[in-house]
This record gives structure tokens, sequence and C-alpha cells, in this order.
């Protein structure tokens, strides 16, 4: 999981989106993050589950009862991927209600950051991460037993909802949108909101966040969508002019490093050291994953080498 600015109002609050469909935004640690609760005959329906919390759980079970349900209703749990703020009731909710629970195979082996998300702290560590970055609050929330895998491209009858899955890894490896064709809903969770996606990498082995990020608002364009429901934040309407919006944040950051590593040989701390770091050693995590995701990428595209002995990454334009 990575931190959301968001311009959420000032409370947690329920939204009707539709008769059947309700929109409850939580608190977390960094915002305000979305649940949607969908009501059909046969129970309720929860895309996501929010940040473990207390004061989130009060909230949760508030609004469900305000809208006439309860969390032992709860027959079916669509997670769109596995991190924190996502997950949180999930594991709660199923040991009251024994409600399905179904997220993408790659987030299956649930870790503290999503799992398919190899989290190496040594690794981070040598690419700058300062030694007493408390990591503690990353392993709320967890996967129940039994979840179900998905591998995207199902189609889901979720209640009221048919739902076409969409596997969009970047943010997370196995992070799922899912399509209502009939009501041109597109269910776009962290893959596309109102605030940049924040893309992060924590492992050598993680892949290409960014890659994949910009190859799944690809996928996105191709949908008929009137009405886009995000991960954080509210409901908007102009889905291609947000697609847009995300592919010109993208490449700002990538050109921001890329004319960062025009003065020479850098290290990814050095980046988190300078004018641009963060003000705590928490938010050197994410600062520091997020600059490894940037840096991977530009080496995907041939822009950058990494030196294996000094960590050092170059601008191929300086080799």
């Amino acid at each position: 999981m990575t931190s959301h600015a968001t311009t959420e109002g000032h409370v947690p609050f329920c939204e009707s989106i539709s008769d059947d469909v309700h929109r409850l935004s939580l608190p977390y640690r960094h915002g305000y993050v979305n649940v949607y609760v969908v009501l059909g005959d046969d129970g309720v329906r929860l895309i996501d589950c929010g940040q473990e919390s207390d004061g989130a759980r009060r909230e949760l079970r508030s609004h469900l009862g305000a809208i006439g349900v309860r969390a032992a209703d709860v027959r079916e749990i669509l997670l769109t991927h596995t991190h924190p703020d996502h997950i949180g009731f999930a594991a709660e909710i199923a040991a009251e209600s024994g409600a399905r629970v179904l997220v993408h195979r790659a987030e299956a082996s649930a870790t503290a950051l999503g799992a398919g998300t190899s989290f190496d702290p040594g690794w981070l560590r040598k690419h700058g991460l300062p030694a007493d970055t408390n990591l503690e609050f990353l392993g709320r929330g967890s996967l129940p037993p039994g979840a179900e895998e998905l591998r995207g491209g199902e189609v889901l009858d979720f209640g009221p909802l048919h739902l076409e899955l969409l596997w969009t890894p970047g943010h997370s490896p196995g992070l799922l949108c899912a399509y209502e064709r009939s009501r041109r809903w597109l269910f776009s969770t962290d893959q596309l909101m109102k605030v940049p996606t924040p893309l992060a990498l924590f492992s050598a082995t993680g892949g290409d966040p960014v890659g994949g990020y910009l190859r799944g608002l690809d996928v996105l364009e191709e949908l008929p969508a009137g009405l886009v429901l995000p991960g954080h934040g509210r409901t908007f309407d102009d889905l291609g002019a947000q697609l847009a919006e995300a592919r010109r944040t993208q490449a700002n950051r990538t050109a921001e490093v890329a004319q960062w590593l025009e003065s020479g040989p850098r290290t990814a701390g050095d980046w988190i050291r300078g004018p641009r770091g963060p003000v705590d050693s928490l938010s050197h995590l994410f600062a520091l994953a997020q600059i490894l995701a940037r840096l991977t990428h530009l080496r995907a595209r041939g822009l950058a080498t990494l030196d294996a002995e000094t960590l050092a990454w170059s601008a191929v334009s300086d080799l």
C-alpha cells in the first residue's frame, strides 16, 4: 500500500449510487477509502473492506445499519487488491457471515503490502531505507482462509450486478477492476482516481509497476463507461479526461526522474535524502519504493542502467 492524498469530504459518509449500490467512505491512515455495498435479494455483497481500525469499524457497521443490513448479511466480498486499506475487515466479516471471498491469484498469498508483492526490507535498506523505519502498521488486515482465486477475464454474477473482471497490475500485482456493462459502470479501484495513483516497487522481483499501470490504462480506455467508481474519492463521469490526466502525470514523473539522472550516477537513497525527500522515516519507505519503481521503468525502456555493486543508476546518455 502507498499513501493516497484525497480530497474527500471532512467525515466518513454513505452515498447512494443507486437503490441497490451504496458507497461508504471510511477513514484510514491517509484519508478515506471506499467500500461499495451491493444489495441483492439473497443478501449483501461488498467490493473492498476498508482498513482495520476501531473508528473505521464503527463507521462501517453504522452505515450498514443505516442501509438496513448487517455484516452478518454479507454473502460475497470482492477484493480489488490486498493493500491494507482495502482488505482490513475482510477476515472479520467473513468469519461473522461465512461470506465467500474473491481475490486475484497474484494477491492470494497475502503479505503486509499486498499479496504477490515481494516485500524485501533488506533490499530496500540497501537502496536507502532507514533501519529504524517502523513497518508494523503494514500488517493491518489479512485474507481469510479459503479465499477463492481469480485470474481476470471472468464475469461475476454479484447480486444485481454482472461484473466483467479486468486484471490491471501495476499499483498492485493482482489489481482487479470491474465493469458492469448494462449500467456502464466501471469500478476502477486504485487504477484510476481523481488523484494520482501511487506506483511502488518493494523488491528486486517486483517487475515494472509503472509499465504495468500504463498498460492497464489502455485496457480501461476500451470501455464505454458512463460512471467511474474509484477506490478513493468521489465517483466521476469523465473517463477519457481522467485517463489522459493519469498518462500525463505518469509521463511527467518519469521525465522528472530521467532529468535528475542526467547530472550523473545517482542512488535511490540520493533522491529521498535530497530536497524532494520526506520528513519522517515512514514516508521514506513510500518515497523510496516509488523512486525505485520509476527508475526500474526507465531501465525497462532502455533509458537507465543500474550498477549492481554500487546500486547507482545512470542515464543511458551518460554511458
